[in-house]
């Protein structure tokens, strides 16, 4: 929704952040979104409130998607590792390339102690979402 939104184009971020493009990380837009939503809140009251987030989420809002649709892979894969053996996927780095301004990461997510997902991305965070991403797509496969 930020995203569409153009969002953010009107964050201030400090230099650190900027460089690391932390402008167009989803966690980053999602955070500013519940932002405005409050401050609306805070200053013109609930149904003002309620009235934006209806009216700017709307097409979000009405696709006929489950809600854990919108829950990150990473978060669907601990849920699934918890309820399989009462423990958390591990994420192992199996290398890192690339000189520090342009890493390359290669994660595994290991699930019981078995490996059921590898991701690449240019940080670790989304490697591990894509090794999360292949972990259930490999337990959707099995069955489990």
């Amino acid at each position: 929704m930020a995203e569409r939104l153009h969002l953010g184009e009107y964050l201030r971020l400090g230099q650190g952040a900027e460089r690391t493009g932390e402008r167009h990380r989803p966690s980053i837009l999602a955070a500013g979104l519940e932002a405005v939503a409050a401050c609306l809140y805070l200053d013109r009251g609930l149904d003002a409130a309620r009235a934006w987030v209806r009216e700017v989420c709307g097409p979000e809002l009405s696709r006929p998607e489950p809600a854990d649709a919108f829950v990150s892979a990473k978060s669907r894969l601990q849920e699934l590792g918890y309820a399989r053996d009462g423990r958390a996927p591990v994420y192992r780095v199996v290398r890192v390339d690339g000189p520090d301004h342009a890493r390359h990461y290669v994660v595994e997510a290991l699930v019981a102690g078995t490996v059921l997902g590898h991701g690449e991305g240019r940080n670790r965070r989304a490697a591990e979402t894509q090794a999360a991403e292949a972990a259930l797509a490999a337990m959707e496969a099995a069955g489990r």
